[in-house]
């Protein structure tokens, strides 16, 4: 070959040609690697969502199961227990309903309960629960957070709030806070 400088951009051209090359096919192994990993994350995604289902699931078996076998919060017996029951606007859910002739009490329940639940079931739950059951504006409504996990600030904070804390304790449910007020 002569070393024309027609020749020599055209040996750069050629160079340049096989260097697009190589990184053409490296850019592709990137994308494919990319589609790879995306794919794993959504998996191991789907696996975080299911184990959050399944332990949320978990925690109202136990505690549904536990007040359904003694109705009984806070000294109060109640007569009737309703489990994840629709509310008549739709857009909210009462994991446990408990009734007797002058009290009801609403039980939100929870793997792990924050601080914020602690609100929700105030200023949420408890509003859209008067608003929507008339038949039981002369009774005293009670509300409890029940968790399997607890620490000290929730404790404190559901006092302060006066809302029941029933957490799990062995096959039990038992009151971590029953410093409670009727709403």
């Amino acid at each position: 070959m002569d070393n024309t400088p027609f020749d020599k951009m055209m040996q750069g051209m050629a160079e340049l040609q096989e260097s697009q090359a190589k990184a053409d096919l490296e850019s592709q192994k990137l994308r494919e690697l990319a589609a790879r990993t995306s794919r794993k994350l959504n998996l191991v995604d789907n696996i975080f969502e299911s184990i959050g289902i399944k332990t949320g699931c978990f925690a109202e078996e136990l505690v549904s199961g536990s007040f359904k076998r003694n109705p009984v919060l806070g000294g109060t017996r109640y007569d009737t227990v309703e489990c994840n029951v629709p509310d008549s606007n739709g857009k909210t859910e009462y994991d446990i309903l408990l009734f007797n002739d002058s009290s009801v009490a609403i039980i939100e329940i929870k793997y792990k309960a924050h601080l914020k639940d602690i609100e929700d079931l105030l200023e949420k739950k408890a509003v859209a629960f008067r608003l929507s059951h008339p038949e039981c504006a002369g009774h005293k409504l009670y509300l409890g957070l029940a968790t399997m996990i607890s620490y000290d600030e929730l404790v404190q904070k559901a006092g302060e709030a006066g809302i029941y804390l029933p957490g799990h304790e062995g096959k039990y449910v038992e009151l971590l806070s029953d410093k409670v007020r009727a709403f």
